[in-house]
């Protein structure tokens, strides 16, 4: 599901997408960057709303973010949307929105709340978010404005 609320766009995905499902939600995203129709991407991971858990607590939410990894989709999110020094000023906050280092930290098995460090992010995370664009330029083409 996509759902447009000015200029952000959120994608509602359920852990049971296809691969083809999740290439189409890549191709909307990256015609939204290209055509700068939006300043914010993020995710929602829906059927959980009764777990008690995190969703970096459950099993299958974090097998589907590594998916979402492995395919490159977490790279045309927003890059953070918990670390308040790192999320942009006029991000309208949607209540458990995924951004692209939140599906990595998921991924990964890492507890959101867990102390983050300038290192991890750079040494760890920004490699795999490299790996993501270039498995979504292979893909789909790169981005127009890195072209």
């Amino acid at each position: 599901m996509k759902m447009t609320k000015g200029r952000l766009v959120i994608i509602g995905a359920a852990i049971d997408e296809t691969d083809e499902e999740l290439h189409d939600y890549m191709r909307h995203m990256k015609r939204q960057r290209e055509d700068r129709a939006c300043e914010h991407i993020v995710l929602t991971i829906g059927h959980y709303d009764k777990d008690p858990r995190e969703l970096w607590q459950i099993p299958e939410v974090q097998e589907f973010c590594r998916r979402l990894v492995d395919t490159g989709f977490f790279a045309y999110l927003d890059t953070f949307t918990t670390v308040p020094a790192l999320v942009k000023k006029d991000f309208e906050v949607v209540n458990g929105a995924f951004g692209a280092f939140e599906v990595w930290l998921c991924s990964e098995r890492k507890p959101f709340d867990m102390e983050m460090s300038l290192a991890m992010i750079h040494d760890e995370f920004f490699p795999a978010l490299q790996r993501g664009n270039e498995a979504g330029d292979k893909l789909l083409g790169a981005l127009e404005s890195a072209r």
